[in-house]
């Protein structure tokens, strides 16, 4: 068990790191 949740983990800190890293990279381009 203690094996899926870390799965789970990893799973969810990487897609919010991709989501994260998109956002940032469209976000220069309108502020400044």
């Amino acid at each position: 068990m203690g094996l899926i949740s870390t799965l789970f983990l990893a799973a969810s800190v990487a897609t919010f790191s991709v989501y994260f890293r998109r956002l940032s990279d469209e976000a220069p381009a309108q502020t400044s």
